[in-house]
């Protein structure tokens, strides 16, 4: 069983405090990590990985069980097909296939 329903229940009640103004029990714990943190701890190519989905759930699962967070330990996925479809100026695919930033002087008014 990946959830306790106890440890879920007292989550959920401590966010509920803090966002209603009532003091929690303890402060919430809240991790972010990118998607990229996922595939490189699952061992999985992080290239193919981002492009195709493949074993992103499983890296995930395994990631979310080992962090000590209240709330969801991650970000949506930023598939760079679309960045690239869509001309994002903030995240190019490198020549080695992997996602950078670019640097805000790229940004021009449209």
């Amino acid at each position: 069983m990946l959830f306790d329903e106890n440890l879920r229940e007292e989550r959920r009640q401590i966010l509920t405090d803090v966002y209603t103004g009532t003091i929690p029990k303890r402060v919430p714990i809240c991790v972010s990590l990118g998607t990229e943190v996922y595939i490189e701890k699952a061992g999985l190519p992080l290239a193919e990985t981002q492009w195709t989905g493949v074993g992103l759930e499983e890296a995930v699962e395994d990631v979310v069980k080992n962090i000590r967070s209240d709330t969801f330990p991650g970000d949506s996925p930023r598939p760079p097909a679309f960045s690239e479809i869509s001309g994002n100026v903030f995240w190019r695919m490198g020549k080695k296939k992997r996602i950078y930033a670019t640097s805000r002087s790229n940004i021009h008014a449209c």
